[in-house]
């Protein structure tokens, strides 16, 4: 018997250049640090990075600042 999934309809918009998509990609899905970080975002609501290590307290400071760091990277 098959199992049924549910899915997220979502939207990436990706860079136009070849490198950047790759790069976006590959930090993106990197890490499941990294998707414990983006959850934590609410839409019109700040977020800051002492939060953000509070929030992730069972994950080490270094590994959250280190996923922060390479999501604020994707930005320039």
């Amino acid at each position: 018997m098959e199992e049924r999934r549910e899915f997220f309809p979502a939207i990436l918009l990706m860079p136009v250049n070849l490198d950047d998509r790759v790069k976006l990609v590959s930090t993106l899905f990197s890490s499941p640090v990294i998707a414990e970080v983006l959850s934590l975002f609410k839409p019109g609501s700040e977020l800051c990075q002492k939060d953000v290590i509070k929030y992730l307290s069972h994950r080490s400071n270094k590994t959250v600042i280190s996923a922060l760091k390479k999501l604020v990277s994707l930005s320039s």
